[in-house]
């Protein structure tokens, strides 16, 4: 799409792709002249009349097909199914309406179906500024004409559009709407008197006196400097109303603004009668006529200060700063107020002292300022607790402080909370450069390196100018101030100038703060043009010639006193030198420093550039901060070079950020997008054991005045931080219309956020993301909480219908305050995460699930597989895991739960009963399933509970009943494999484990080859499911068997298997048990050092696992005995036998005494060895175990053979029992 903004600077977008435009090329200006007739065909002839009226007709229309081709060669390429957007016939020349193309002025003019205020303020928001603003390019008297038409109609429309915006909004109570749009008459036309008495009046109505005043005083010089003349006594008297309280539009309070949250600053002040007043402190009507005139004195401070009283007691007042309207500033100046406060009224009354608490906060805040209880409550307690004449400064309030202004901790029992005292501003020298940097700049060393050179050349007599661009918090001025103080140029004359918003119409305001500095009067000049006493008159001329001559004093007098008349017409450029005389020495290098230049009023700018036309003796650097481009006057233009600051890089990031280490700085690192002003605010703050979810009050002031900008966009830019980061331009689309937030088209919207720094295209075109991660914390910080919640449902309900990720739909639900629907999607993330193995996420997940809360199911189901994650990361035995299943099982038995959930519960209460130390526990829990599930329908789940049965059999030692269960197990698996429900949605493939217990349990029956092949059927069957703990189940089940027909090889190979399926998949209880069976083969195979392998995962093992300890130990002495170390041998037998007789695993009892009479052959005791193997054969006939008597009888002849023990093994072996299948 093609997309012409003509209203304001010109701009151009073909797909969303500026055009570049060079100066004022006629071919744009022809393409807007057809964009702003669009549908209204041109004759040739008199387009090339128009635009170039002193050429020849055939020039004329030569130069119109040149740039007809060129223009060709752009537009076709905005869609090519689209009709085309310009439509060149033989003799005639149109922009086609209905093609793909969209223009702000034919959008801006039509009229609205409705007079509704949504459509109205879609209208009002496309007026950016003068039609063709900038591209005056003087071509002929028609087309200045028709210009000037266009300009003047569409500045017509826009105030009319704008004026009905604000009565509409008067009317109806929001009166911060209204004065946005009064606000917007007068920036269209500053000379309307009427525009700006509304804006008086709506301030006057929000309680914003002081600010109605200020609104004066602009308006006032503006009348006086511009056109020479003075205000009209309506306008005189509205403002004598106000400073007097009389005016008040009794409108409803703002109902959008009663909800919005916002930083702000609150000063709380009280007055109190010292010892010795004369004032009957005891009687309220006498103190209150004693503090009067220090109280009226006190408001008039706050008013200059900007600040808005949010109540006043007759001792005192409670002021907020940074609202109605936010402001980056806000605690500063509120600090600055603070004191003020104290240096006038100790001047003005002795016998009184004033006392200060100043704190920040995020609030809720209105008109009346009720949402703002808790930070004033807090500034309130400080005060309280202030010694007369003191400041004392908050928590939050100190961090956005600290580093301006001397601030000394109050320490216990002055001060029940952390305090601080505020003292002076922290200067060095009269014109205010920041103090002293306390700690090295770091990452600008270019950046350094080239401001040194430029006062090199300064000292050497050249003038040089720098604008310094980069965003707010990048550190320009921290880079002055390296600057000055490491090149010593602060000992050279230095002028210190700060812009503001609040002075961006003010003329000379940055330049008459230093000029009071210098004589060292109060910061600001008298309210509304009020005459100062003829005393003070004089005192100030006195002053001034101290600094000059009586002519220089003359002319800067009207400057510092608003009711000296005004310098004749004409006389500017005296009176401007005048200031460069007496600021800036002609014969000595100088810099001069414009700080938040984007923020400078013209007439300072108007000063700067005279300062470098006017003659000097030496050099001079000037240097300008600022964060957007400047419109620099001729002189200023033509000498200035920019020096773009960047966010630093990773690596300075870090250093900056060193004063913490490990996560949190790499967290801040990332956060802060190399923000220096947000690195070492949150670093400082985390250093301080802050909440790591706050943001310091400095960066909250900064980022809330940033979205600010936003305007109408404003909660645009709140949805998309919902959203996240980075947002799919698609579905913030489907969303903004769902909320019917747009007042323009969408597109134009995104552009402007764009173009206002706070977003940012991503390289794909279509994703979007705020420019700073701590932008997007800020804009969702600043929605309230009933259209937060809003928000997440909706973006709940989009990404539910496009079938996004569960735990994105969770987040926002959880967001939105539905917990029960947030914990049925925590669950599916959950599920979707144990089916990639990702048990740490998944435990996180169903853990969420569960603190959510919702349903009965939920609840079990995030219980149960929560339980069943945490076992797989921390071993059978995690102390968590086992708290969760018997939660579950206290569920289940509290409600009537289905055959499932109970067999799922179950379940895990059996692997809790197994892993400590009762097989008998677990066995009784599995037959207790099996009756369960014997009288259900379902294959599975009775496959599933003779499965357990038979595992805890065969641990038990009772191998006929193992090999039945198994056997009933495995053919009940094989008809219904697949589970359903909480019975198989997180757990092992039953078939797989059942098919490898059954081999293990056919060699204790002396089958070894059906032992090999099953438990090989169930490797194969674990590698098919894609389960990493049924791979592992089977592969451990295998190895067993292995180890029973002694082929190391094979135990080898698979153990080698079953590591690196535990690494990959992070199962820390199966990687051990893979380099347990690993070091037996390794032993089996001679390898000397097999057994130093041991040690670690053994003691790992029987912590996490105790109820398989016996066979662990059972591995491990087998190793010991291979290895040659008897002691270490005897030292796991001791404690094999221990497990034994705790667990009840008789499994390993023959094995144990055949251990016992290995090592007592090996130690030379034949009685004591030639018992063991006794005890070991009666073992092994009690639990009709064919494979373990033969292999008693084998080992008992190999080490003490005898008639007796040959006998022995012959009949062992024609009972048809193998330990190995026969060689093929």
């Amino acid at each position: 799409m093609l997309c012409l903004r003509l209203l304001g600077p010109v701009d151009i977008r073909l797909n969303q792709t500026p055009l570049v435009k060079a100066g004022r090329d006629k071919g744009w200006l022809l393409l807007a002249y057809l964009a702003a007739t669009a549908g209204q065909p041109h004759a040739r002839e008199d387009l090339a009349a128009l635009f170039w009226p002193r050429l020849p007709r055939e020039r004329g229309l030569h130069n119109l097909r040149q740039i007809l081709l060129r223009l060709h060669g752009l537009l076709p390429e905005a869609s090519p199914r689209a009709p085309p957007i310009l439509i060149a016939e033989a003799h005639r020349i149109r922009l086609e309406r209905d093609a793909d193309v969209w223009i702000d002025v034919d959008a801006f003019f039509r009229p609205s179906p409705d007079d509704n205020p949504a459509a109205l303020e879609r209208r009002a928001a496309l007026y950016r500024g003068p039609f063709l603003d900038g591209m005056d390019a003087f071509i002929g008297a028609r087309f200045d004409a028709w210009l000037g038409r266009m300009r003047e109609d569409s500045q017509t429309l826009a105030l009319a559009l704008e004026e009905k915006l604000a009565r509409i909004h008067e009317a109806e109570g929001r009166l911060e709407r209204a004065v946005q749009h009064a606000q917007r008459c007068v920036s269209i036309d500053p000379w309307r008197e009427a525009a700006g008495r509304r804006v008086m009046r709506l301030l006057a109505a929000c309680g914003q006196q002081a600010a109605a005043l200020r609104h004066f005083d602009v308006l006032h010089a503006l009348l006086r400097d511009e056109l020479g003349c003075l205000p009209e006594p309506e306008t005189v008297r509205l403002a004598e109303r106000i400073r007097l309280g009389e005016e008040d539009s009794g409108a409803a309070p703002d109902a959008r603004l009663a909800s919005e949250r916002r930083p702000v600053t609150v000063l709380d002040c009280a007055l109190a009668c010292l010892p010795g007043c004369t004032a009957d402190c005891a009687d309220p009507e006498s103190l209150a006529a004693r503090l009067a005139p220090a109280l009226a004195q006190a408001r008039a401070v706050v008013e200059r200060a900007g600040g808005c009283v949010h109540e006043e007691r007759p001792n005192g007042l409670t002021v907020l700063f940074g609202w109605p309207h936010a402001d980056e500033h806000a605690s500063r100046q509120a600090a600055h107020c603070a004191l003020q406060l104290r240096h006038e009224l100790a001047g003005a009354d002795a016998r009184v002292a004033l006392s200060v608490g100043l704190d920040s906060g995020l609030m809720l805040v209105d008109p009346a300022g009720s949402g703002a209880w808790e930070v004033t409550e807090r500034a309130r307690r400080l005060r309280f607790a202030a010694e007369p004449d003191a400041i004392r400064v908050g928590a939050a309030a100190r961090n956005a402080l600290r580093g301006r202004f001397a601030l000394r901790a109050v320490t216990p029992p002055a001060a029940p909370w952390p305090a601080w005292q505020l003292g002076a501003v922290r200067t060095a020298g009269t014109d205010a450069t920041a103090a002293r940097p306390d700690r090295p700049l770091i990452g600008r060393d270019e950046e350094l390196d080239r401001l040194a050179a430029a006062w090199t050349d300064a000292r050497r007599g050249r003038v040089r100018v720098l604008v310094i661009r980069g965003e707010a918090g990048l550190g320009k001025s921290r880079l002055l101030q390296a600057f000055l103080h490491g090149t010593g140029a602060a000992t050279e004359p230095v002028v210190w100038l700060e812009a503001a918003p609040h002075g961006a119409h003010t003329p000379l305001m940055p330049v008459v703060q230093v000029l009071r500095r210098r004589l060292k009067l109060p910061p600001q000049r008298d309210q509304c043009g009020a005459a100062e006493p003829d005393a003070q008159e004089g005192a100030l001329r006195e002053a001034l010639q101290a600094l000059s001559d009586d002519e220089t004093a003359r002319r800067l007098l009207p400057l510092l006193h608003t009711a000296t008349p005004a310098p004749a017409p004409g006389r500017k450029p005296a009176w401007l030198q005048a200031l460069g005389a007496i600021l800036l020495p002609p014969r000595q290098p100088g810099v001069v420093v414009l700080d938040d230049a984007q923020w400078a009023d013209a007439s300072t700018l108007e000063w700067l550039d005279h300062l470098l036309a006017a003659p000097r003796s030496a050099g001079l650097l000037l240097v300008l901060a600022t964060r957007t481009p400047l419109d620099l006057p001729p002189a200023l233009a033509r000498r200035a070079e920019t020096l773009a600051l960047a966010p630093l890089d990773t690596a300075a990031a870090q250093r900056l950020a060193g004063m913490l280490e490990g996560e949190p700085a790499r967290e801040i690192v990332e956060l802060c997008a190399g923000v220096p002003l947000f690195i070492v605010e949150l670093a400082q703050m985390r250093a301080a054991g802050a909440n790591p979810e706050h943001l310091p009050a400095s960066v909250q002031e900064l980022l809330a005045a940033r979205l600010e900008q936003a305007g109408a966009q404003r909660e645009l830019a709140q949805l998309a931080a919902i959203m996240g980061q980075e947002i799919d331009v698609r579905r913030w689309r489907q969303l903004a219309s769902r909320c019917g937030l747009c007042v323009q088209p969408f597109d134009e919207a995104l552009a402007e956020l764009v173009d206002r720094g706070l977003l940012e295209y991503a390289p794909d075109a279509e994703r979007v993301r705020f420019t700073h991660a701590l932008l997007q914390r800020c804009a969702v910080a600043g929605l309230p909480h009933a259209r937060r919640i809003e928000f997440h449902r909706l973006c709940a309900a989009l990404l539910e219908d496009e079938g996004e990720a569960p735990e994105r739909i969770a987040q926002h639900l959880a967001e939105a305050q539905l917990p029960g629907e947030a914990a049925e999607w925590w669950l599916r993330a959950a599920r979707q995460a144990v089916r990639m193995e990702a048990y740490v996420e998944t435990a996180q997940l169903a853990e969420r699930a569960l603190a959510a809360g919702g349903r009965r199911e939920t609840g079990l189901g995030a219980t149960l597989l929560a339980a069943y994650a945490r076992m797989a990361m921390g071993g059978y035995n995690d102390a968590l895991a086992q708290t969760l299943y018997a939660r579950a099982r206290s569920f289940v038995t509290r409600s009537e739960a289905g055959l499932a959930e109970v067999l799922a519960t179950l379940r895990g209460h059996w692997l809790g009963a197994s892993s400590r130390a009762s097989f008998q526990e677990a066995r009784a829990i599995a037959e207790e399933m099996c009756v369960l599930a014997d009288a259900g329908e379902s294959d599975h789940a009775r496959g599933m509970a003779h499965y357990l049965a038979g595992n805890t059999a065969l641990w038990q030692g009772d191998f006929a009943a193992a090999r039945a269960r198994l056997e009933r197990a495995v053919g009940l698996l094989r008809k219904s494999p697949v589970g359903v429900g909480l019975l198989n949605f997180h757990d092992q493939d039953f078939l797989a484990t059942a098919t490898g217990y059954l081999g293990w349990a056919c060699w204790f029956a002396g089958d070894s080859a059906r032992a090999l092949a099953l438990g090989r059927e169930g490797v194969r069957l674990g590698r098919d499911s894609g389960h990493a703990m049924t791979r592992l189940h089977t592969l451990a089940s295998l190895c067993s068997i292995l180890m029973g027909v002694e082929d190391a090889a094979q135990v080898l190979e698979h153990a080698d298997a079953m590591l690196a399926q535990a690494e990959a998949s992070e199962l820390t209880m199966w990687a051990d048990i893979a380099r347990l069976n690993r070091a037996w083969a390794l032993a089996r195979q001679g390898a000397n050092g097999a057994a130093t392998e041991v040690g670690e995962a053994l003691a790992r093992l029987c912590e996490s696992y105790p109820g398989g300890a016996a066979a662990f130990y059972t591995i491990a002495t087998e190793i010991a005995l291979y290895c040659g170390q008897l002691a270490e041998a005897a030292q796991c037998i001791g404690r094999l036998q221990h497990s034994v007789t705790r667990t009840g695993a008789d499994l390993f009892a023959a094995p144990l005494q055949l251990l016992k009479g290995e090592l007592e052959h090996r130690r030379g005791s034949r009685r004591q060895a030639r018992s063991a193997y006794r005890r070991a054969l009666t073992t092994a006939q009690t639990q009709r175990s064919p494979a373990l008597e033969l292999l008693v009888w084998r080992e008992w002849h190999a080490r003490l053979p005898d008639a007796h023990t040959q006998a022995g093994l012959t009949a062992a072996r024609m009972r048809g029992a193998s330990l190995a299948p026969p060689e093929r």
